[in-house]
């Protein structure tokens, strides 16, 4: 029982390696892609709100406690 699990577990493999196989031989062609320039071109520039909230929020509570914890002590 053991070895024909042994034996699936190769022919798995087998079969992983047959398709890295078929796909390295396809090439692709280079000319029907878009130039790098207009890839790399669209830079979307993201805000995040929420984030800067949070943080924001998070550096005043330190703050404050900081403030408490010297006061008070």
């Amino acid at each position: 029982m053991n070895s024909n699990r042994q034996g699936d577990q190769a022919e798995n493999l087998r079969r992983r390696a047959q398709r890295k196989k078929l796909n390295r031989n396809s090439s692709i062609d280079v000319t029907s892609l878009p130039p790098r320039k207009e890839v790399h071109k669209k830079k979307v520039r993201m805000n995040f709100p929420m984030a800067r909230l949070l943080l924001l929020l998070f550096i005043f509570i330190v703050l404050i406690a900081a403030a408490v914890f010297f006061l008070i002590g």
